[in-house]
């Protein structure tokens, strides 16, 4: 919890309260697990941080998918929008794993595997 509040402040040098879990993703191609959490900021305040070109809110309908660098993200807010449609938040894990032939850097080109939710 802490590192994602960290995290949050060094890319979008925003405040934020945790609330829950919300996904636990592994990559094998690189691996890394992350940990997501859904949280919400304690002030309507935020930047770019050292680590961030730009920083933007944008409603469920506007997230532009085809902007977002790391398919862990692009799994991450599909997720959390299926789970807004459905009216309640879910705990989810899964494997991401890149599509044979793609490029590492394609963050569409994946499938999520193992997916189970709660």
């Amino acid at each position: 919890m802490e590192g994602a509040v960290r995290e949050t402040r060094e890319e979008a040098n925003a405040d934020v309260e945790v609330i829950s879990p919300f996904a636990q993703l592994d990559i094998p191609l690189i691996g890394q697990t992350y940990m997501i959490f859904l949280a919400k900021l304690k002030k309507p305040h935020f930047s770019p941080g050292p680590e961030s070109s730009e920083c933007q809110l944008f409603s469920l309908d506007d997230i532009p998918f085809n902007s977002l660098s790391f398919s862990s993200m692009v799994v991450t807010l599909s997720l959390y929008i299926e789970d807004m449609k459905a009216g309640k938040p879910k705990f989810h894990y899964g494997t991401i794993n890149k599509r044979p032939g793609t490029s590492p850097s394609d963050s569409h080109a994946y499938t999520l595997d193992h997916h189970m939710h709660t």
